[in-house]
């Protein structure tokens, strides 16, 4: 669909590594151990972890949606649905 995904956490990339191969992701996963991106996002909870947002930004980088609730089960099909109705016209 002509898209990237980026996932971004608090935790350390040696944490991310890990993970990522445990859960065979086939994306990206930043470590943003000084929490700078979870806090421009909003998205830095109380516990200083990064809440399990999700940002959908278009192509001229314009935020379009942001998803702050994630049932882990049915997340991908929700964002994919959406970007193809929402993002696939452009």
């Amino acid at each position: 669909m002509n898209t990237v995904i980026v996932g971004v956490s608090t935790d350390t990339l040696k944490d991310q590594e890990r993970f990522t191969k445990m859960n065979k992701l086939n994306f990206p996963l930043l470590a943003d151990t000084d929490q700078d991106v979870a806090k421009a996002y909003g998205a830095l909870a109380l516990s200083g972890r990064a809440n399990r947002y999700t940002f959908v930004i278009d192509k001229e980088g314009k935020l379009r949606k942001i998803y702050t609730e994630v049932a882990t089960a049915s997340h991908p099909k929700d964002v994919v649905e959406y970007v193809k109705k929402e993002l696939g016209k452009k």
